[in-house]
């Protein structure tokens, strides 16, 4: 009774929260490069003077972005490197993304099953294999190499029996290459608009091939584990003679 009590109040303290964080989150999110660019210097003497409270914000406002799945992740972390650096804006986007996630996973598990299953059967359906032969690893995969839209990423495996700490972590990791990639052009972006001019830069030109083949890569190798053991499955097969 007193855990059903609890989900009760933290799902009443997240809908009580929506407007405000949709307010937040779409000032954030909507926030163009050329705003960002032009508004640098104000940004940056905030960061700079209250960089524990700027920390804070951003995280807040990146969990809520995913948590809402507005769109305008790519402009946030851009602008995590670009106001804290590679590292520590890198590692603030992180953590604001796997925490959204994570918070949709547990809502898909618990109190917003049934409004997020509807959304999630097809998909089940042909995953579920996957997760259950190794579900880190192909949660893993999936965060590296985007296949399928982040938001379904995040409720398909609520119902593929998937652990919390499993799908958090591997969240975590699958998505560092990218985000530490792109809050590194953020932390350059004054030298990358100096080279190509504010009229010809476009935030997709920010996900190059080089980019794409490490991401591939990754991927690949994060497949290893379910491969080998699906090949040892096979060796105790033959041994057993088992057909």
């Amino acid at each position: 009774m007193a855990k059903n009590r609890w989900k009760r109040v933290i799902l009443a303290g997240f809908l009580l929260a929506l407007p405000g964080l949709a307010v937040a989150v779409t000032q954030f999110s909507g926030l163009s490069l050329q705003a960002l660019l032009a508004s640098r210097d104000s940004f940056r003497e905030f960061a700079q003077a209250h960089e524990i409270a700027a920390l804070s914000t951003y995280v807040a406002a990146y969990v809520a972005a995913v948590a809402l799945s507005v769109p305008g992740a790519l402009i946030l972390t851009l602008m995590g490197g670009f106001l804290f650096g590679a590292l520590k804006g890198g590692l603030a986007a992180i953590l604001g993304a796997s925490l959204g996630a994570s918070l949709i996973f547990w809502l898909a598990r618990g109190i917003l099953r049934d409004f997020f299953k509807g959304k999630a059967d097809g998909l089940v359906a042909k995953m579920a294999g996957n997760f259950q032969e190794n579900a880190f690893s192909y949660l893993l995969f999936l965060r590296l190499i985007p296949v399928f839209p982040f938001f379904l990423v995040n409720i398909v495996p609520a119902f593929c029996r998937v652990s919390l700490p499993v799908f958090a972590s591997a969240t975590f990791f699958g998505i560092m290459p990218a985000t530490f990639a792109i809050a590194a052009i953020g932390a350059g972006l004054d030298d990358v608009i100096a080279r190509a001019g504010a009229d010809g830069f476009s935030p997709a030109n920010l996900l190059t091939p080089p980019l794409w083949v490490g991401l591939c890569v990754l991927g690949f190798l994060s497949l290893l584990p379910v491969a080998y053991k699906r090949i040892q499955k096979r060796k105790t097969k033959a041994k057993a003679g088992e057909p």
